[in-house]
């Protein structure tokens, strides 16, 4: 009977996935490459806009990372001037099985001149792409963390994260993103651990009864 239990305790963790502290998929950038540092994912980046401008990676921080990851390297937007300009980055993910989705990550810009910006996160588990919120940017040459709750990609084979950063006009603008965190809501995790843990502890009452 112990055998039994344990063996379905095990099945039930696998079925709820990762624990609390394990990341869907985590982007340090360390690496000078867009590949994840821990868990699976993609990520696509384009910066768009009439005029000059560039993507490549400028120095991080430890804002958002786990424990023991240094600073590093971030990824980079870089604006000599612009016009309706917009830096993209783009997740695809495996969430199937997982509740509580959100997104967070640590974000800093500065600039010579600029009108309007904002940071907008969309979602989509398909072909198109919804608007789920919009930020206000950080203050000039700060880091600041954002964290968003996406419970639309909950338990999703193909989940899709869009950060977007919009200006209208910019001159002399750079913007870093680092730590790059996807992760299932702590919380969510262990209400179904305990939720099997009830499960087991019924069943096995009433094998107990039966006896």
């Amino acid at each position: 009977m112990r055998l039994l239990v344990c063996t379905a305790l095990a099945a039930g963790l696998m079925t709820f996935g990762v624990r609390a502290d394990d990341p869907v998929a985590f982007w340090d950038f360390n690496d000078a490459d867009l590949l994840p540092s821990e868990g699976s994912g993609t990520m696509h980046v384009s910066y768009t806009g009439v005029g000059v401008s560039t993507v490549g990676f400028l120095s991080g921080t430890t804002l958002n990372a786990p424990e023991g990851v240094p600073a590093g390297l971030s990824l980079g937007f870089l604006d000599l001037a612009d016009v309706f300009s917009m830096a993209t980055i783009e997740l695809t993910l495996n969430t199937a099985g997982i509740s509580g989705v959100g997104v967070s990550f640590a974000l800093e810009t500065d600039h010579l001149f600029e009108i309007d910006d904002w940071i907008k996160i969309y979602t989509s588990t398909g072909s198109g792409y919804t608007e789920r919120a919009q930020l206000s940017a950080p203050e000039l040459g700060e880091w600041q963390v954002y964290n968003v709750d996406l419970p639309w990609l909950d338990d999703a084979p193909t989940a899709k994260i869009m950060i977007v950063a919009e200006t209208v006009v910019d001159v002399g603008k750079y913007l870093k993103v680092d730590n790059v965190t996807v992760v299932p809501e702590p919380g969510t995790v262990g209400l179904a651990a305990m939720g099997m843990l009830a499960v087991l502890g019924a069943a096995l009452r009433q094998r107990r009864r039966r006896a």
